[in-house]
C-alpha cells in the first residue's frame, strides 16, 4: 500500500474516529434526555430565547457544541449573540485572553437527544473587531456548521457531522477535519491547509496556500482558482479537480490513479503520470478508485 492510499484511509478514519468522540462528547454539551415512541409522541418545550453576551478582546478561542449552527462575523467590538433553548444558552469562561464557549453541560442517556434535528433553528454569532488580528483557535462541533468570515485563525476545527465554511480569512497553519459532510473554502489565504475528511465534498474558491494536504475517503474535491507551491492529495474513492494559477512547467507532478482516468492539463493520461521541473513547487495526487483533473490558468 502506498504511502497517499495511507494517508486518505487514515485521514478517513481519523475524521471518523473524531466524529464519533465529538458525538459522545456531543452529548454533554446539549444533548437532553427525551425518548420519542408513538404517532402521539412529542418533544417538550422548544422555546427559543434571544440574548447577547458580552465578551472582552481575546487571543484564543475554545468552542464546544452540538446541533448548534455557529459563525464568527467581524462587526465592532466583541459580542456573542445566542438564538436557543434555555438548555442551549452558551456557557462562557473568559481568564486572561482565552475565551470558551460550551453548551451547558446536561444530564444525558444514549440515543435520546433532542437537540439533534434542530440545527439550523438554533445558532451561535461571534462578532469579533474588523481588523486582521490573527487568533489562536480549537473549534468543535458534533452536528452542525461552523462558518468563518474574516476570523483569522491558527488552529483546527474539528465537526462530526454538518458543514465547514470558512471565507476571508488569513491563516499560516488550518487543520480541518470533518467525519461527514461538507467544507466550503472561499478567498482564504493559508500557510499550510490540511483537511481530512471521511466521507462528502470539499470546495473551493479563489484560495492561495503555500502547503496543501487533503485526505479524503470517500466524495469530490474541487479547487477552483488556486494559488499553491505544493499540492498534497490523497484519495481513496472520490474525484479530483484542481484549476491551478500557474502554467504545468511550474511544477514538479506525480499523479496516479489506480482504477480511474487522469486529466493533466487538457490531456487523458492512462494510469499514472510523472514530470521534472525542478522548480521546488510539487503536485502529487493518488487515487485509489475515482478521476483526477489538474487544470491550469
Amino acid at each position: 500500500m502506498n504511502k497517499f492510499k495511507v494517508t486518505a484511509v487514515i485521514a478517513g478514519i481519523a475524521a471518523l474516529l473524531i466524529g464519533i468522540v465529538l458525538m459522545i462528547s456531543g452529548l454533554k454539551f446539549g444533548a437532553s434526555p427525551f425518548v420519542s415512541i408513538g404517532k402521539n409522541a412529542s418533544v417538550t418545550d422548544r422555546e427559543i430565547i434571544d440574548g447577547t453576551v458580552d465578551i472582552e478582546e481575546f487571543d484564543e478561542l475554545i468552542l464546544g457544541v452540538s446541533s448548534i449552527d455557529v459563525k464568527v462575523v467581524k462587526g465592532n467590538g466583541y459580542s456573542l449573540e445566542y438564538h436557543a433553548r434555555e438548555d442551549n444558552i452558551p456557557e462562557v469562561k473568559q481568564k486572561g485572553k482565552k475565551l470558551e464557549i460550551v453548551q451547558k453541560p446536561s444530564s444525558w442517556v444514549l440515543l435520546d437527544f433532542r437537540s439533534i434535528g434542530y440545527s439550523g433553528e438554533q445558532y451561535y454569532v461571534l462578532t469579533i473587531p474588523d481588523n486582521d488580528k490573527m487568533y489562536k483557535g480549537e473549534l468543535k462541533c458534533s452536528s452542525g456548521s461552523i462558518s468563518l468570515d474574516g476570523f483569522n485563525m491558527n488552529g483546527s476545527v474539528l465537526a462530526s457531522s454538518g458543514e465547514i465554511n470558512i471565507a476571508n480569512s488569513i491563516c499560516d497553519k488550518l487543520n480541518l477535519t470533518l467525519s461527514s459532510g461538507d467544507i466550503r473554502l472561499e478567498n482564504g489565504e493559508f500557510g499550510t491547509l490540511e483537511l481530512a475528511l471521511s466521507s462528502g465534498d470539499v470546495v473551493s474558491d479563489g484560495c492561495r496556500t503555500q502547503n496543501l494536504k487533503v485526505g479524503l475517503t470517500s466524495g469530490t474535491v474541487t479547487f477552483n482558482d488556486l494559488t499553491a507551491d505544493n499540492v498534497e492529495c490523497g484519495l481513496t474513492s472520490g474525484d479530483l479537480m484542481i484549476q491551478l494559477n500557474g502554467a504545468p512547467s511550474d511544477y514538479d507532478v506525480n499523479l496516479k490513479a489506480t482504477s480511474g482516468e487522469i486529466v493533466f492539463d487538457g490531456k487523458e493520461i492512462d494510469g499514472s503520470y510523472t514530470e521534472r521541473a525542478s522548480s521546488g513547487k510539487k503536485i502529487d495526487v493518488h487515487c485509489t478508485s475515482g478521476d483526477i483533473d489538474i487544470s491550469f490558468k
